[in-house]
């Protein structure tokens, strides 16, 4: 499974406000930048939306 478009909020260091990301248009993408920025979290919202818990 591919995600195209994900929407994010009140998940982790994600807030109450909603966050938009949309994969489409990216062949391949790398996360980078600071801790608690949220790369883990991003990664953890794709891993829940796929298989609905945690992977450990």
């Amino acid at each position: 499974m591919i995600p195209l478009q994900m929407q994010i909020k009140n998940f982790l260091s994600y807030g109450s406000e909603l966050q938009t990301i949309n994969f489409n248009s990216y062949p391949l993408i790398c996360l980078s930048g600071k801790n608690g920025h949220g790369k883990s979290a991003l990664l953890d919202a794709i891993t829940w939306a796929i298989w609905g818990k945690p992977v450990k």
